[in-house]
């Protein structure tokens, strides 16, 4: 019957397209765009996934429209691809993406791709199926979706390939309704999974998924909101053995939100139990979290951030060592005189396991300055880390970034010039055997808008990476230039040219890649 469901949904989506080309739509609207792309890698191509010398061709398009029926609203999208560059898709021709649904008042019909989300715990997936929702946001209401949970239509009349992901089928319920004048907000929510088995490494099992949960927010004054979800997951981890044991978990989670003029935080704690799933594919379990997050307005245009989180794992100790993290930080933001925007930051990292094979902390400190010249605006900015490892003596280091950023814009007669400039510094010392990393990378941006659409971007970007294993030092470059120009109201051509050079300290790795583009787009 599960499959019988799904293919008589695959068939309402198809006879929806079917007869598309029949009706007459208010509106339509689109995009499409042909490009040509040329690879050329040099030096050891080894090096690069790129072509040694390849020409390819790119075809996007889609389509959009909508019409009234009743006074109810027709509308969906078709987007297909076309192209012969396998980086891009593994398919010469592809349907990308594709929907109907019509929708009124109080109730949406949508078939093809759509994407939904009940909530954190129960289903929340992109699918390709069928969609039914009946009511109101503010009301009563139902939702109702079954689907395939899979990234490519192709593979519904194709045969398992291997770069074919894992494909799963999904369905589900959701019924909500707002009580005690709005104030509370309740939904229950049904999700249930199976693996297509066809899909399926050989000897992986199917796992079957159910799960419901309760959530909802509850707004208790004009400053505070409380909400929650509690859910329980039924899972077969072999559907096709009668033998295997369903296993039940829980999962829960409570969030509270205060908002003053002046102050707001949000605190939140989730607990996961070690056995629990989503239709999603949630995969983090037996884990413990609490966050706190604030925001303080203090006078004098100051702004104050703090935060707290917590998170540890093994709680059920089913795991030879439970592993807990903490880390708080906080920051400033602020104006000095002469108009100098300031930004202090602090950040506290600490992981550390019952097995002692865990433990190390580190600290960040980070400042910046911010100030708007006549010419052009200035950014400055340095951050300190400190790696402590008790553990493991190797991976203690201090790190220093330096960040000088330079940027601004003027008009010379009607053209508009924009420019930017860049420096970075990393030092990163390792303290064990007293040598460091050194990063030093250097950029320059220059846009121009001329009267006539005509648009040029060009910028070039180095780096020279010195690190302690000598041979992996490198210098690399970076040039990008592109051109694009509004040939009429609809119609636009774009070129990008770019040059990616990689140079080793073993001269024998050195590669470049050059990459030519040249693209039609076409809007209506």
């Amino acid at each position: 019957m599960k499959l019988m469901y799904f293919k008589i949904t695959f068939l309402l989506f198809a006879f929806s397209f079917f007869i598309l080309p029949f009706v007459s739509f208010a509106e339509v609207s689109g995009m499409q765009d042909l490009s040509m792309i040329y690879y050329h890698v040099e030096g050891n191509t080894n090096n690069s996934f790129y072509p040694r010398n390849d020409v390819d061709y790119l075809y996007e398009g889609n389509i959009n429209f909508t019409d009234l029926i009743q006074d109810n609203e027709l509308f969906g999208t078709i987007l297909y691809r076309a192209t012969n560059d396998r980086l891009v898709d593994n398919q010469d021709l592809s349907l990308e993406q594709a929907f109907v649904g019509l929708r009124g008042e109080s109730f949406e019909f949508l078939t093809g791709d759509f994407y939904s989300n009940f909530s954190e715990y129960s289903l929340a997936n992109a699918l390709k199926g069928l969609k039914v929702y009946l009511g109101a946001d503010d009301g009563l209401h139902l939702s109702c979706v079954g689907g395939v949970d899979s990234s490519k239509w192709e593979e519904f009349w194709e045969e398992r390939q291997e770069d074919s992901a894992l494909r799963r089928y999904v369905w589900g319920l959701e019924a909500g309704s707002n009580l005690f004048d709005k104030k509370l907000a309740l939904n229950f929510n049904y999700g249930g999974a199976v693996d297509d088995k066809a899909y399926l490494v050989a000897g992986t099992p199917k796992t079957f998924v159910n799960v419901v949960s309760i959530d909802g927010s509850y707004l208790i004054n004009d400053n505070l909101n409380f909400s929650f979800e509690i859910a329980q997951s039924f899972t077969d981890p072999d559907d096709d053995l009668d033998s295997v044991e369903v296993k039940t978990e829980n999962a829960y989670k409570t969030v509270l939100n205060y908002n003053m003029k002046d102050y707001s935080f949000t605190t939140q704690y989730s607990r996961i139990g070690q056995h629990f799933s989503a239709t999603s594919g949630f995969t983090a379990s037996d884990l413990e979290t609490i966050m706190i997050d604030a925001l303080w307005f203090l006078p004098k245009s100051v702004q104050f951030t703090h935060y707290f989180h917590y998170d540890r794992d093994n709680l059920s100790d089913h795991k030879s060592a439970t592993t807990k993290q903490l880390n708080p930080g906080a920051g400033f933001s602020f104006t000095l005189p002469s108009e100098i925007n300031c930004e202090l930051g602090f950040d506290m990292r600490k992981r550390y396991s019952s097995d002692k094979f865990t433990n190390d902390k580190t600290y960040t400190y980070s400042v910046n300055f911010g100030k708007g010249l006549e010419l052009f605006f200035v950014n400055l900015g340095y951050i300190k880390t400190i790696v402590v490892d008790e553990a493991n003596s190797s991976q203690e280091r201090d790190i220093d970034t330096v960040s000088l950023g330079l940027d601004g814009n003027f008009n010379v007669k009607d053209v508009l010039l924009s420019w930017d400039v860049s420096e970075g510094l990393h030092h990163e010392h390792y303290n064990e055997v007293n040598e460091a990393d050194l990063i030093l990378t250097h950029s320059v941006g220059l846009h121009l808008d001329f009267p006539s659409t005509l648009s040029i971007d060009a910028r070039v970007m180095l780096s020279d990476n010195d690190y302690f294993l000598n041979p992996t030092d490198n210098n690399i470059s970076n040039i990008v230039v592109s051109i694009s120009r509004n040939l009429k109201d609809d119609l636009t051509f774009s070129a990008n040219y770019e040059h990616r050079g990689y140079n080793y300290s073993d001269s024998d790795n050195n590669y470049s890649e050059t990459i030519i583009t040249g693209r039609l787009s076409y809007q209506f």
